[in-house]
């Protein structure tokens, strides 16, 4: 039977909706998986000094510079 042209084929509208949204969510998805080294660095700050880093993105010499320049 053949259809018609305004009839909508819902399989490849889901798998074409699918697609749109995977590619438009990808950079988000990606940073939430693999954090860059500025945004892993977290600090604790007492009176503005720091007091601990909680890993060792923050020990990074050109993190340091980032961190330094966003005070």
């Amino acid at each position: 039977m053949k259809r018609s042209w305004y009839e909508i084929d819902w399989r490849k509208l889901a798998i074409i909706s699918a697609l749109l949204t995977a590619i438009a969510c990808f950079p988000y998805v990606h940073a939430w998986l693999f954090p860059s080294p500025e945004v892993a660095c977290v600090l604790e700050r007492q009176n503005g000094e720091v007091v601990k880093a909680w890993n060792d993105a923050c020990t990074a010499p050109d993190v340091q510079g980032v961190v330094l320049r966003l005070k």
